[in-house]
């Protein structure tokens, strides 16, 4: 069963956390089966590389969840980097309950690259039903990153977020300056299928959140929000209650391609 309600490895500033200071890097681990969430940091600059955060070893759904994934909190968690800019720095993180990742309470500047968000390991499946949202930014977090200039969307530093409830949730007021770049939301790490997220939207922008932006001119920002018609979701992009947003240069119903229709809704 879960660990009651404890924080599989926290990175705090108070003198109850496992780990208290920044600058650490967590790499290679596999945290599961925990009452609260997997990793929380709420300390400046530190890095989660190639590990499971809700999966078994194995890369396998986990007998009982982890209630949430990553949590990354408070004003004095700033420049942290949930992955990389190379495939070796990966993340799963998938089969959590409340949220795979969570930018909340004023932390600014996280940098989420590389990473695969609700899949299996092989980024061809999603790993749990009922899943819990991907991304979450929110309680006015400020200037965060999903993704970055990608070679390819999807490759890192690009995420793949699918298999999940929305696969990103902005929400809040002064959760200002998300950047959403590189990444397939919906899509198979291949591109060419879907697998889904399994609420409104793939994405969601809304509750008094501002100025994100969702892709950019060069090819090289293009997000591919595509692949729900197999699973529940209406809209590939909903901005609801949000303002001074930009949504440009994305791939959305079709395949990393632009040349397969890969639909959204039902």
């Amino acid at each position: 069963g879960a660990a009651a309600s404890f924080v599989g490895l926290d990175l705090s500033a108070d003198a109850t956390a496992r780990t208290t200071s920044g600058l650490s890097v967590i790499r290679s681990l596999v945290i599961d089966r925990m009452g609260s969430w997997g990793l929380r940091i709420a300390t400046a600059g530190n890095s989660v590389e190639n590990c499971y955060v809700g999966p078994t070893a194995a890369g396998a759904a986990p007998a009982t969840k982890n209630n949430g994934g990553i949590l990354i909190t408070g004003a004095g968690a700033t420049g942290n980097t949930i992955g990389g800019a190379t495939a070796d720095k990966r993340n799963l993180i998938s089969g959590n309950a409340a949220a795979n990742s969570r930018t909340d309470e004023r932390a600014a500047g996280k940098t989420s690259g590389g990473n695969y968000v609700g899949t299996n390991a092989a980024g061809t499946a999603y790993l749990v039903s009922s899943p819990g949202d991907g991304v979450q930014i929110q309680g006015g977090s400020t200037n965060n990153v999903i993704g970055g200039v990608a070679a390819a969307p999807g490759s890192a530093p690009g995420n793949v977020i699918s298999g999940n409830g929305y696969g990103i949730n902005v929400k809040d007021a002064g959760t200002n300056g998300t950047l959403i770049q590189g990444n397939l939301v919906g899509p198979q790490a291949s591109g060419t299928a879907g697998i889904g997220n399994g609420s409104v939207a793939h994405v969601m922008v809304q509750g008094g959140s501002g100025a994100t932006t969702i892709g950019g001119a060069a090819a090289s920002a293009r997000n591919v929000i595509s692949g729900n018609g197999g699973y529940n979701s209406n809209y590939g992009v909903e901005i609801n209650g949000s303002s001074d947003n930009l949504v440009y240069g994305n791939y959305l119903g079709v395949d990393a391609t632009g040349a397969a229709q890969l639909k959204n809704g039902r």
